[in-house]
């Protein structure tokens, strides 16, 4: 069945929260519950907050809180991976849409086994990248609070514990636990997302890193009002692309610009043209595309959320999908495309190569 010209068909489980819709927001049933704090002004250092201690990386609450002071951007500390040698690129392994489910012990361990795998490579990688939806549904207006705490532990014994390899990650929509007790985490750590920043090692819900000659720079897309960057988070951006001539990669949960949007049958309307919901790709297309064009040295955009592979290539800017190491969330391909994790080559110069490595 085709949608009709003004409305979408049933969107796929990983869209359907933010799917685009014609019904008053007060009477939607895919919205956070009421009541929620939604103040954020993260250009206020938040206070300082506890992360959980990981084996791997002891001084990390050290260095997220030298982070703060330097306003947001964190530069490789000893623990983190050095300049990978003169002219050797920087190796990324970029893994998204784990969705580490509460009920799948054996999936759970599959991932376990895949970080190992991927670190015991003859080529090991110098840095992980997760690209959010790292857990399977917090989001869930009716997930119990011991489901949220074992799809989170099962992250933090599956992925965070078995890294010997520096890692950054970015939020999902369904790492978002909408119905979390209030607390009062700063503007930088609201309720909903403060487990997700603290168990994914995050030192706020946007920051920036330089590595290996490369400065990432990681989004937080999702809000109670759709997908994209909050007003504080769009001129902090302009700041980091200002900040040094380095080359950029930016991450977000979902694609700035993707091609695959129109393999989903729901984008299809019986006028035989296409619409694509909103909170399918963050919000902003030519405004990003004008700030990229003011700043040639950014070279790769990173995203999730599709669950398909695409490459995009605009102007200077290669646009990245990096397809779900879920596939289908555990059961089967979607839309053709199966367990898939990608491998980045990020050169001194600004070129990418990636590779899309199937697993199973």
């Amino acid at each position: 069945m085709h949608a009709s010209p003004t409305h979408f068909l049933k969107a796929p489980p990983h869209l359907r929260r933010f799917q685009q819709s014609t019904t008053a927001p007060q009477d939607r049933d895919d919205m956070p519950p009421p009541n929620k704090s939604r103040s954020m002004k993260p250009d206020t250092p938040p206070p300082s907050r506890p992360l959980m201690p990981r084996r791997r990386h002891i001084l990390r609450a050290g260095l997220a809180t030298a982070g703060l002071l330097a306003g947001r951007t964190l530069t490789a500390a000893a623990s983190e991976p050095s300049d990978p040698g003169a002219g050797r690129p920087l190796r990324v392994a970029f893994l998204t849409d784990t969705h580490m489910p509460s009920d799948n012990p054996g999936a759970a361990e599959r991932v376990g086994g895949l970080i190992q795998e991927i670190q015991n490579r003859p080529t090991p990688p110098d840095l992980f990248i997760f690209g959010g939806d790292n857990v399977m549904n917090v989001d869930a207006r009716d997930v119990t609070e011991e489901s949220v705490m074992t799809q989170f532990d099962l992250w933090t014994s599956q992925v965070a514990d078995q890294l010997n390899t520096p890692s950054l990650s970015v939020i999902g929509n369904h790492d978002i636990w909408w119905n979390a007790p209030a607390e009062d985490g700063g503007d930088d750590h609201p309720s909903e997302k403060s487990l997700a920043i603290e168990r994914f090692d995050m030192p706020h819900r946007y920051f920036s890193r330089v590595i290996g000659g490369w400065r990432f720079i990681l989004l937080d897309c999702f809000h109670a009002d759709g997908c994209k960057l909050d007003d504080e988070q769009w001129s902090w951006l302009e700041r980091e692309l200002a900040a040094g001539p380095e080359p950029v990669c930016l991450v977000s949960h979902a694609p700035i610009l993707s091609v695959t949007h129109f393999f989903e049958p729901s984008t299809a309307i019986e006028s035989g043209g296409y619409r694509v919901p909103a909170n399918w790709a963050v919000k902003g297309a030519t405004r990003f595309r004008e700030l990229f064009r003011n700043h040639p040295h950014a070279k790769l955009a990173l995203s999730g959320h599709m669950h398909t592979i695409d490459r995009a290539a605009a102007d200077h800017m290669s646009y990245i999908c990096g397809g779900a190491v879920s596939a289908a969330w555990w059961n089967g391909e979607y839309l053709g495309f199966g367990h898939l994790w990608v491998e980045l080559l990020l050169h001194p110069d600004g070129t990418v190569e990636h590779t899309v490595h199937p697993w199973s």
